[in-house]
């Protein structure tokens, strides 16, 4: 999967809403840095320094019924830079600290 800021997300809009040249087109915003769920949690756990353990479960059992899922996730960003030249400029460790921040707070 690819995580993006909210904040990077916001700018993207706003400035697509601006641009002339984006109008009618259909644009991908977030990330194209890769992490899986898996990396993601041990990263989690990491930067909270819990003990938290991690347990597999299955699509049905954690939303209630099956699920087909594609194995990878990431967003073509190339229009969107080539329209506004936007990229994201948040990095995902700096995401998580904010979110584990806002959480403690």
């Amino acid at each position: 999967r690819c995580f993006c800021y909210v904040g990077d997300v916001v700018n993207a809009v706003t400035r697509l809403m601006q641009a002339k040249t984006a109008e009618g087109q259909v644009f991908n915003i977030g990330s194209d840095d890769e992490i899986t769920i898996e990396q993601l949690a041990d990263k989690i756990i990491s930067l909270t320094g819990t003990k938290s353990k991690k347990k597999r479960v299955s699509y049905e059992e954690a939303y209630g019924r099956p699920i087909e899922d594609m194995m990878r996730r990431v967003p073509s960003l190339d229009r969107i830079q080539n329209t506004i030249g936007w990229m994201p400029t948040t990095g995902l460790e700096e995401t998580l600290q904010k979110v584990i921040a806002s959480m403690a707070s």
